[in-house]
């Protein structure tokens, strides 16, 4: 995780805490992010990535089991997954708004520091879900 660069000019911070706002948006359910260099399906999809020589066979075969299920129906292993995107591009966030406080004037700095901890507590609900997870 890179902090964003304070030589920012405060419209390009803007663009940059909306754009991950809207990445956020896009995360929800049990979608799937592929960050860069990766490959990503979402429930029910196949994907593949890098260099593919041979067949690639997809259907009914051998199979260990039912994979554990969430709520929502997708597996654990992908909620895990769209968690865990979630929780990067939250900590990135607020990189961007702690940026972007340190540039503002007192009252607004005083709203970004609320938006701030309102994050911090959407991390922290996250993780307690991550970490319920992997406890099964």
């Amino acid at each position: 995780m890179t902090a964003p660069d304070p030589a920012l000019d405060p419209a390009e911070l803007q663009a940059q805490i909306a754009a991950l706002q809207a990445q956020l948006a896009a995360a929800r359910g049990s979608s799937v992010i592929a960050r860069e260099g990766g490959v990503a399906a979402g429930p029910g999809g196949v994907a593949v990535g890098g260099d593919v020589h041979g067949s690639i066979v997809m259907g009914a075969g051998p199979s260990a089991g039912p994979r554990p299920t969430t709520r929502d129906g997708s597996s654990a292993e992908e909620e895990r997954a769209a968690l865990s995107a979630q929780l990067h591009t939250r900590q990135r966030l607020i990189l961007a708004l702690e940026t972007q406080r340190l540039l503002a004037g007192a009252a607004e700095a005083a709203r970004l520091l609320v938006q701030i901890e309102q994050e911090r507590e959407e991390i922290a609900r996250l993780q307690a879900r991550l970490d319920d997870l992997a406890q099964g």
